[in-house]
């Protein structure tokens, strides 16, 4: 991996597989699982160095990451998909409210934020079956837990810690 990623990926058209950790941006996650699962954490690290070494603008970053996420959601609404795209917000409430690592606060869009919504009712308020494979199960300590569960724990605590309505 090269160092600033998400700017290679601005300029190479490529910031939803890089927001997916798709192919070379794809950075394992070794603290939950040892199966496949992207490493959002160290994603959001690459973007701050971006941000630290004034090398793109915060609110053009958030404008860039708000319109990927819609574009993402508008076509992938798996329970898997949703818990990534609200991780990438978690991580920016954390930096930028209780951190103090950023300095402008994103005002997330209200697409956005109504494809976040209309994703968690579907999947927690109505009900709607979260599918994980049985080879997920085996292979991850994370899905010890149910994605409902996952879901219903992140939306509370976006309200609770940052009084963000999910």
């Amino acid at each position: 991996m090269r160092e600033y990623n998400f700017i290679y990926a601005i300029e190479h058209n490529e910031v939803q597989q890089y927001l997916l950790g798709e192919g070379k941006y794809f950075i394992p996650e070794r603290e939950y699982c040892n199966r496949p699962l992207h490493d959002i954490g160290s994603a959001m690290h690459d973007i701050r160095l971006c941000l630290a070494n004034k090398l793109i603008d915060e609110q053009k970053t958030y404008d860039i990451i708000d319109e990927h996420f819609i574009k993402i959601l508008s076509s992938n609404n798996s329970p898997e998909t949703l818990l990534n795209v609200s991780m990438y917000i978690w991580a920016y409430f954390v930096d930028f409210v209780e951190e103090k690592k950023l300095t402008t606060e994103w005002h997330i869009s209200d697409e956005l934020l109504s494809l976040i919504r209309a994703g968690y009712r579907r999947y927690i308020d109505d009900g709607k079956r979260c599918v994980v494979s049985e080879e997920q199960m085996k292979q991850c300590e994370l899905y010890k837990t149910t994605f409902k569960e996952l879901l219903e724990t992140r939306r509370r605590l976006f309200k609770e810690r940052f009084n963000l309505e999910i």
